[in-house]
């Protein structure tokens, strides 16, 4: 752990394609690391989610009404 928590630091973050640079504390600087991990598994749930809506949405366009009419089952 480090002695001094308030000493400013120069940390790159992101993925590495661009120069994002941050300088803060440590302490503001995990805490700006750990909302890019949350930020990027939202984006992978959130592609989850719009491939199982498209899956949902195939699926419904075989569906038609007639498949839920009910008769009497004697």
């Amino acid at each position: 752990m480090r002695e001094d928590l308030n000493e400013k630091l120069i940390m790159g973050v992101g993925s590495g394609s661009d120069n994002l640079f941050v300088s803060g504390d440590y302490e503001s600087i995990t805490a700006l690391q750990n909302k890019l991990f949350e930020l990027e598994e939202l984006r992978r749930e959130n592609e989850n989610l719009k491939k199982e809506v498209q899956r949902l949405e195939n699926i419904s366009k075989e569906i038609t009404p007639t498949d839920y009419i009910c008769g009497n089952i004697k």
